[in-house]
């Protein structure tokens, strides 16, 4: 008699693991994450300031480069330059896959250190051809 009920307490644990995995892996997470994925992207996109060079990386792949404009409960607003122009464009985060600074430097970012850089060797060099 034990060992009857042993083998249908096994059953039992057994037919319940395979319903418990298969329900598991059957669920869709996306569904039970994606308040807590919407929360940390408007985390990240706050911690940013307004006017901060930014990139957006989209679900879709698609990667978005521009400044970093208002911020709502829907989505930001990133402003970015097309053809001469200041354009801006509403991107939802729930299209969104990452959102984070930019550390890209645009070239006249680049050149705006390097002025300084060279204005100070052409004087520093001919203060030294002066002294000689």
């Amino acid at each position: 008699m034990i060992g009857f009920l042993a083998s249908i307490r096994r059953r039992t644990f057994a037919i319940s693991g395979c319903f418990l995995l298969l329900t598991t892996l059957l669920t869709p997470v996306d569904l039970f994450c994606q308040d807590a994925k919407e929360a940390r992207l408007k985390k990240d996109a706050l911690a940013i300031p307004l006017g901060w060079p930014v990139q957006v990386n989209l679900k879709n792949r698609d990667v978005l480069r521009g400044r970093m404009g208002q911020i709502s409960d829907q989505g930001l607003v990133l402003q970015y330059l097309n053809a001469g122009t200041i354009e801006e464009r509403t991107v939802a985060f729930t299209d969104m896959k990452r959102v984070y600074r930019s550390t890209n430097l645009g070239p006249t970012t680049k050149r705006t250190f390097l002025a300084p850089i060279v204005t100070f060797a052409v004087i520093f060099g001919a203060e030294l051809a002066l002294l000689r």
